[in-house]
């Protein structure tokens, strides 16, 4: 005799009044944040130190780029 064919039923939901459902939510947002994010300061660290490293390195490209021309002046002059 062949076994009964799946069935793909399930269960109903389990009720849930708002306030567990709040309770919840909040939970999982807390400990989502505590795990996954970090402190906006650190982060506004992180972005100050890369532009003021980018600004240091647009100035020794500059500085490099006027040297540059300060020489084929000097050259031309010859």
């Amino acid at each position: 005799m062949p076994s009964k064919v799946f069935s793909a039923d399930t269960l109903a939901p389990y009720p849930i009044t708002k306030e567990a459902f709040e309770t919840r939510y909040n939970k999982i947002l807390q400990v989502s944040r505590e795990k996954y994010s970090i402190s906006k300061d650190i982060i506004e660290q992180k972005i100050y130190k890369s532009m003021k490293d980018l600004e240091e390195e647009d100035q020794k490209h500059q500085n490099h780029i006027q040297e540059l021309k300060d020489k084929n002046k000097l050259e031309k002059r010859k």
